[in-house]
């Protein structure tokens, strides 16, 4: 009777044995396969993100030219699939002189990548000042820079994006010296979820302590993503 009242306990340890190796494999294989991008002549690859969720994909790029500068910015909404990957194919060669995006829905999916470099590149933008409810304008982002590209991504999978020029029509310090005072109404919406096509884009009047930023200044490349205080 003791031998069989023994039988039931050595299945749990096993079963118990099991599922930590289970666990253990599953750790090993997220470390082994982060969440990345790869390039191709004319496309992104990203593989190792959650399966089945949204990524957004981001970047500013200067192709070569012969007499004048030309800056490009991409933006496109897609899913992983059920492996975590993605294909997004570019309507021209990608150019090495980028920087790509991948934000997804959690921080492990959030990656930063230039093709021809193995390891991700390092922000050299300083974060952007928050400046919060300027009356009916919203917020604004302070940027110390002439020019820039900006996006905002929301975990529910809204997506804003759009650009600061110092003294346009949407810096609150128009005219005067000093940084430009984005408002951040004035990006556009893309890819906003659930949204009935009869509605309007919605408007992004304030940020959240959530909210992913991403700021390039689109000739240097330089850029800062993160996400800001809200005080």
């Amino acid at each position: 009777m003791r031998r069989e009242a023994r039988v039931p306990k050595m299945k749990s340890l096993l079963m118990f044995l099991c599922a930590l190796l289970l666990l253990d494999t599953v750790a090993l294989n997220a470390a082994v396969n982060p969440a990345q991008l790869s390039f191709e002549a004319s496309a992104i690859v990203g593989s190792g993100f959650t399966p089945g969720r949204q990524v957004v994909l981001f970047g500013c790029a200067n192709p070569p030219q012969a007499y004048s500068g030309r800056l490009l910015s991409y933006l496109n909404v897609v899913s992983a699939d059920a492996k975590g990957a993605f294909r997004w194919e570019a309507s021209e060669p990608i150019a090495q002189y980028s920087v790509w995006f991948a934000i997804g829905s959690v921080p492990a999916d959030q990656v930063v990548a230039v093709p021809g470099k193995a390891a991700p590149p390092k922000a050299s933008l300083p974060p952007p000042g928050l400046l919060v409810g300027q009356g009916a304008a919203g917020d604004a982002l302070s940027i110390a820079e002439y020019m820039t590209d900006v996006l905002v991504v929301r975990p529910d999978g809204s997506v804003w994006s759009g650009t600061a020029i110092r003294h346009g029509s949407n810096d609150l310090n128009r005219g005067l010296p000093g940084v430009n005072n984005f408002l951040i109404k004035a990006l556009r919406a893309k890819g906003v979820p659930n949204a009935p096509p009869s509605l309007p884009a919605p408007t992004l009047d304030h940020l959240t302590p959530a909210d992913v930023v991403v700021i390039v200044e689109p000739v240097s490349l330089r850029y800062y993503t993160g996400k800001l205080s809200v005080n």
